[in-house]
């Protein structure tokens, strides 16, 4: 694991006679031409994110001079802080960003205005390389155990955990039967530890085929442990949304409507509408397929930049299980099939499949009233007999 950084507190220490509060990073190499700042952030920080309305820029800007006393991190000279918003009785200072969408006071570096004048990659390197002689110690097995688990922004957070709860399982599973080998050879005979720690291994074995054999469980424990994350890292993510020239609910919107096309696909081929060859069915399953992911995949972006941008406050976490989770079910009934087939209506297949859909399409609704721009563009290619229907008061009541 190569070029990230771990940021906390070290003592208390002095600088020009000042008390401050510096930040240490901790990397995984110690070359500062090569360090990388900050890119995803630990849950220990002290995240303000404009998502909760708690980013108060003013004080974000207090704690930062205190962190600093007042010292520019590119070339520590001293900076004043100007009284009364007048810059013109003392040198004024700024903050900048390391890196762009992430909302933290680690995240933000108090320069003097020369060196804010200078170029972004100069000032960066000096900020990076004053960190890394801050650093108290190299980074320890417990400090990448400890990220790799618990970043908060990383995209493949979720995929960290379960391969660590994967391993972890692997690895409790052999010390189990180990001391139960252990146990049986001091308690009888070698063999019957033996006999001992096979038995453990096949019970283990049987609940790993039991697993595999019901997909449908596999997916619930998936869904609830996503679900579980969802809620956990929402609460320590400290992302907002870069761009405001982007509209990721548009791309959201695309993805809804192929997913749809998809579902509605594999509702025709099992009804007979469409002839069920291997074919056509591995077509419908892809086009479904990239619908749903990119469902998945930009319902967070669009939730983010609209509450970035003060569109509108949506429930984050319910949309990110409801487009997330909502793609487990036609998944699983894609591959494996429905269970209880007996039972259950063959059109379920194609129900299931249109739940990404429905969540991209609700949200894009939903969020319709209120952007301006998207509702008079809407408006703008409806018939003149639509919009006479709409705006009739007495149509209306």
């Amino acid at each position: 694991m190569t070029g990230f950084a771990l940021f906390d507190t070290v003592p208390d220490g002095d600088r020009r006679g000042m008390r401050t509060n510096t930040v240490r990073a901790t990397c995984s190499h110690m070359d500062p031409d090569e360090y990388t700042p900050i890119r995803e952030t630990r849950r220990t920080a002290d995240v303000r994110t404009p998502l909760t309305l708690e980013y108060d820029l003013p004080a974000v800007m207090d704690e930062v001079l205190g962190r600093e006393s007042a010292t520019c991190e590119a070339c520590q000279e001293t900076v004043h802080h100007p009284v009364g918003g007048d810059l013109e009785d003392g040198e004024p200072f700024v903050i900048r960003d390391i890196v762009d969408n992430v909302y933290n006071i680690e995240n933000r570096v108090l320069l003097c205005h020369s060196c804010a004048n200078r170029p972004t990659d100069a000032w960066k390197a000096d900020v990076c390389a004053k960190r890394v002689r801050e650093r108290d110690h190299p980074p320890t097995w417990r400090d990448y155990v400890a990220y790799w688990l618990s970043d908060p922004t990383a995209t493949s957070l979720f995929a960290r955990r379960m391969a660590g709860c994967l391993v972890g399982l692997v690895v409790l599973l052999a010390l189990v039967a180990s001391i139960t080998g252990v146990v049986g050879a001091l308690s009888d005979t070698v063999a019957t530890g033996w006999a001992w720690a096979r038995v453990v291994v096949t019970a283990a074995s049987e609940v790993s085929s039991t697993l595999v054999a019901h997909p449908w469980i596999v997916g619930g424990l998936v869904g609830v442990g996503y679900t579980t994350h969802t809620v956990e890292r929402i609460r320590y993510d400290p992302r907002g949304y870069c761009s405001r020239e982007h509209r990721p609910w548009v791309i959201l919107l695309l993805a809804g409507v192929t997913a749809g096309i998809g579902a509605l696909g594999l509702l025709s081929l099992s009804t007979g509408l469409l002839p069920a060859t291997p074919l056509a069915q591995l077509f419908t399953a892809i086009v479904w397929l990239l619908g749903a992911a990119g469902v998945a995949w930009y319902v967070d972006l669009s939730i983010r930049h609209d509450l970035a941008i003060g569109i509108w406050r949506p429930a984050r976490g319910w949309w990110m299980i409801a487009g997330r989770v909502g793609l487990l079910p036609g998944l699983v009934a894609i591959v494996a099939g429905i269970p209880f087939s007996s039972v259950v209506a063959p059109t379920t297949t194609g129900f299931l499949a249109a739940i990404p859909a429905g969540v991209a399409l609700a949200f894009v609704g939903l969020r319709l009233p209120y952007d301006s721009q998207a509702r008079d563009a809407v408006l703008n290619v409806l018939p003149e007999w639509m919009l006479t229907v709409l705006t009739d008061d007495r149509r209306r009541d």
